[in-house]
């Protein structure tokens, strides 16, 4: 049953982020609550906090993508699988669903280098 997409539940909003996230598919996640991707993306586009929970979920996915990847290839499994085309995919990830691993404070790290060199100085 098709819900309007006006009449998205809390918890269909939560699945069909979940889905996208375990899956990267928005067809997927809107066929598991009811929707159809039209009004998926419908929705998305009337409503920024779905947009933001859309492209973190993208993230997530990609970022299963690169785990699994690293892994396979780390692991000595990956025959079919040609590195090259491998790295090439990941560089092409969208900048947008990159997330930074770390923030850097460059003051702080400035004054912990300070403080390292006068303590090899004593």
């Amino acid at each position: 049953m098709e819900h309007s997409i006006r009449h998205w539940l809390v918890k269909d909003r939560k699945r069909f982020i979940a889905t996208l996230a375990e899956t990267g598919n928005p067809a997927t996640a809107a066929r598991a609550i009811g929707q159809t991707l039209a009004a998926a993306y419908d929705m998305r586009e009337r409503w920024p906090l779905l947009a933001d929970e859309w492209r973190r979920a993208l993230g997530v996915a990609w970022e299963q993508v690169e785990m699994r990847l690293l892994a396979t290839l780390l692991e000595g499994e990956a025959e079919d699988i040609d590195p090259k085309v491998a790295l090439e995919m990941l560089k092409r990830r969208p900048m947008a669903m990159a997330r930074p691993i770390v923030t850097v404070d460059a003051a702080r790290i400035a004054r912990v280098r300070e403080q390292i060199r006068a303590l090899a100085g004593e």
